[in-house]
């Protein structure tokens, strides 16, 4: 849909579905929890140029929703402000320094979107000027914004006002799959069903705010109460902090001398991860053996110890699964992965871990319903707002499979980090503290940069040929000391 542009009748009809649609997503999250009441079509001067309101904990958001731009394939700041978009937004942010600006199309918005995003990254504006806005394109757009269409004059409340808004790309097809995943999660119903009753409900409550304890009686008197999943002998949150526990242990076992390394990828992406607006995925790559499975459980670790919930996933544990049911059975689930996380912590944010997604790479020779099975996984955690995706995939993988590239990266934008070698410092310090006096030559030693080398090598205690010169031959040396045991 978000390549092509319709005009006059077709478009009104295509921007009314699709604005229908992004009603019905914002309105699960009241169901949720994740909201506290929304108010569609606000009566009065206030509700001009917005479909609706929604509030947060945290703040009150007005949502203006354009499926596309009819007279380009993009929305310019140009075609923002003719479309009064600009104007409706600076009109709101002044009015109440509380509120917060949503827009919403399946056309881009560049540059206007990543000043937004940059602008809620940046701690200040010093940090947004230096850092955050690396091109030309955006220092002009940024200016235009300031001096001509909100006609501030002044840096500090341009950035403040940019941190106030958030722009979401998603074309119409995606967004009404990510309805029907949502209500297949949250509502005890059929998709189809509970998609009716729902659009009824949004109908009757035109004009007037809901809340989200009457939005679940008026589901629940349309027999479609909110969905309910548990697991024999224990309850649902219990079995996935089970799990979580569980990966921590497994990925702590593989510690070079039984502690960890200290990595600053785990203080990066538990940063990430805890903003007030946290990216949609944040993806951990590295060479083979880098320790990007270590860095992943010391993550959970410090996730759990905040308190959020955490589900886990090892792709390489799979094996013919050929769907996200079937992996979530596998995993003691009684749904897939995202739609139980989801389900238990309707209301909270939560994080879904995959470890070790080169393991469906077809470039493994994999089944290729494997592949399959996890991008289901990944495309059903996206459709969830309060799920994050914390993904670790090989580089190699990622830069040569096209299909897991795709699956990686999806519709919305993420966060990357690379999980780099050890430094010389961390090598001789695991070596001094295993005790092992044997002398290496400087390619030996850069060899054990691979935290994965590093640890045979550790645990073997030295004692391999001096002439080692590769992987193979610390493989090699580490199966004949098992058969001598």
């Amino acid at each position: 849909m978000s390549g092509l542009i319709l005009h006059g009748g077709g478009a009104a009809k295509v921007s009314g579905a699709y604005e229908e649609e992004w009603n019905l997503f914002c309105m699960l999250d009241v169901l949720a929890g994740l909201a506290n009441s929304m108010l569609i079509e606000v009566p009065g001067p206030a509700g001009v140029g917005f479909e609706f309101w929604i509030r947060r904990p945290s703040a009150r958001e007005w949502h203006q929703v354009k499926a596309q731009n009819s007279n380009r394939s993009r929305w310019t700041l140009t075609e923002l402000r003719k479309a009064e978009v600009l104007q409706n937004f600076g009109d709101k942010l002044s009015a109440d320094h509380d509120d917060l600006c949503v827009f919403v199309s399946a056309h881009s918005a560049a540059p206007f979107s990543r000043l937004c995003a940059h602008a809620s990254h940046a701690p200040d504006l010093a940090a947004m000027l230096a850092t955050y806005m690396p091109t030309a394109e955006m220092q002009q757009a940024f200016e235009k914004l300031r001096d001509t269409y909100w006609q501030l004059g002044d840096d500090e409340m341009t950035w403040r006002w940019l941190r106030r808004i958030l722009v979401r790309t998603i074309d119409h097809q995606l967004l009404r799959q990510f309805v029907d995943e949502r209500l297949a999660a949250l509502v005890d119903a059929e998709p189809a069903t509970a998609r009716v009753i729902l659009e009824r409900v949004m109908e009757a409550t035109l004009h007037n705010p809901v809340t989200t304890d009457e939005l679940r009686r008026l589901m629940e008197e349309q027999a479609c109460p909110r969905r309910a999943l548990s697991v024999p002998g224990g309850t649902l949150s219990g079995a996935i902090r089970e799990r979580a526990l569980a990966f921590r242990d497994s990925r702590r076992r593989g510690l070079i001398n039984g502690s960890f390394i200290g990595r600053p990828q785990v203080a990066e992406a538990l940063g990430m991860l805890n903003r007030a607006r946290p990216p949609r995925s944040v993806l951990l790559t590295g060479e083979g053996g880098s320790g990007k499975s270590q860095v992943l459980g010391e993550i959970v670790d410090e996730l759990l110890a905040l308190g959020l919930p955490v589900l886990t996933l090892d792709v390489s544990e799979l094996g013919t699964q050929g769907d996200a049911e079937s992996v979530g059975h596998l995993l003691g689930l009684p749904a897939a992965p995202a739609r139980s996380l989801a389900a238990a912590f309707a209301d909270r944010h939560a994080v879904l871990v995959v470890d070790a997604l080169d393991s469906a790479s077809s470039l493994n020779d994999r089944p290729i319903m494997l592949l399959r099975a996890v991008g289901e996984v990944i495309q059903q955690a996206r459709a969830h707002p309060n799920v994050v995706l914390l993904l670790a995939c090989r580089s190699f993988d990622l830069e040569n499979d096209d299909r897991l590239r795709g699956l990686v990266y999806g519709e919305e934008p993420g966060e990357r980090l690379e999980v780099p070698r050890l430094t010389v410092e961390d090598v001789e310090g695991a070596i001094a503290a295993a005790r092992i006096t044997a002398t290496r030559t400087e390619p030996q030693t850069e060899l054990l940069r691979n935290a994965y080398n590093l640890r045979l090598y550790v645990e073997l205690g030295g004692r391999v040929p001096a002439s080692f010169v590769s992987r193979q031959d610390l493989e090699a040396a580490y199966a004949e000391e098992l058969v001598k045991q």
